[in-house]
């Protein structure tokens, strides 16, 4: 590699660390994903305690990173109970993961998904949330429950990458919260990576900060991985 090229890297990385904070990574299908942290104040847990997260992902996907605030990154460390504000996953599909996924492919999907964004969210979101049923069962933890969800729409839509919202309601006993969801999709050096970036919802405020933030993430996404 040419010192131009590992000068041009150098600042790519700079800059995506500077935006925000940690940076890690992960093979996908054999090619190196860099993968910063979505805000400076969420630390990577690291790839040997991502199996204490499986409630959270779906089966169908792999875990290659896990952004959590200090304190709940501390207690799944620990093997203690937790409770998540913000949070952030990246997953990619068992399936697709070795795939030579392209940027046509990728707009290809990106098409459909707006074309027909309502119905493939609630089909996708349905599966996903009888799995974290079946395994919270499993776990004694029934009390726990997805309630109602409210789609936000398209977050945004550009070259490689395509975001969408939602707020959902978490049930645990007669206690009911919410959780704001900025779902993100993207080609990165030709794979399809998912990105996911949680908090709980309060107002508005939580909203506007979900789609700024899944976009500047988006941004550092692709720009660490050019």
């Amino acid at each position: 590699m040419s010192y131009k090229k590992l000068f041009m890297l150098f600042l790519v990385l700079l800059t995506a660390s500077r935006l925000t904070g940690q940076m890690t990574s992960s093979d996908v299908g054999g090619i190196n994903i860099l993968i910063p942290s979505p805000i400076s104040t969420l630390q990577e847990i690291g790839s040997e305690n991502y199996s204490k997260l499986d409630l959270l992902v779906p089966s169908s996907n792999r875990l290659i990173a896990a952004f959590l605030e200090e304190s709940a990154k501390q207690k799944v460390v620990n093997g203690d109970s937790y409770d998540l504000y913000t949070y952030s996953l990246v997953e990619v599909s068992r399936d697709l993961e070795n795939t030579d996924y392209t940027e046509q492919a990728f707009n290809e999907t990106r098409d459909q998904l707006k074309s027909t964004f309502g119905d493939i969210l609630n089909s996708s979101f349905k599966q996903v949330q009888d799995e974290i049923d079946q395994k919270l069962k499993k776990l004694d933890m029934q009390s726990i429950k997805i309630g109602e969800t409210r789609q936000l729409g398209i977050l945004f839509s550009k070259s490689n990458a395509f975001s969408f919202g939602l707020i959902m309601a978490v049930q645990s006993g007669n206690e009911t919260r919410y959780v704001v969801l900025g779902g993100i999709l993207l080609q990165l050096k030709h794979r399809l990576v998912y990105a996911y970036l949680f908090t709980r919802y309060t107002n508005e405020e939580s909203i506007k900060w979900i789609g700024t933030s899944c976009e500047a993430w988006a941004d550092a996404l692709l720009n660490a991985n050019k």
